[in-house]
């Protein structure tokens, strides 16, 4: 079917696979996404931290905060790195940028896993 037939949502989903794992012929390409994404959430992660914008969420013995394992913490679905379950960003802009890492780990990562196992048709 051709991608000017397709409706929106389809055309949308069909350019989505395509960036990421090639329609199935480049599963490795989710993996310069994911690790872009990791490294802006540590950038973005290392600065909240240093403006005060992670709330500890827990008393306790917290760990030290490390962006880079929060930005793997956060990112990488089904994974405890025991960093995320003790903060929280504070500022709106954060938090969103929050939203956007977490729901893009569990979209990158579950192409990468379909894209490698040749669920998808190529």
């Amino acid at each position: 079917m051709p991608v000017k037939n397709l409706t929106i949502p389809r055309r949308v989903w069909h350019q989505v696979l395509g960036l990421t794992i090639g329609y199935g012929y480049r599963p490795w390409q989710a993996l310069l996404w994911i690790l872009g994404f990791i490294v802006l959430g540590w950038f973005l992660f290392w600065i909240g931290s240093q403006q005060g914008l992670l709330a500890e969420t827990k008393e306790g013995m917290v760990p030290t905060f490390n962006a880079l394992v929060y930005s793997l913490d956060t990112f990488v679905p089904l994974v405890d790195l025991h960093q995320a379950k003790y903060r929280l960003p504070t500022g709106p802009g954060l938090r969103l940028y929050l939203w956007i890492h977490i729901s893009s780990g569990w979209l990158l990562t579950t192409l990468l896993v379909v894209g490698l196992t040749g669920l998808v048709r190529k």
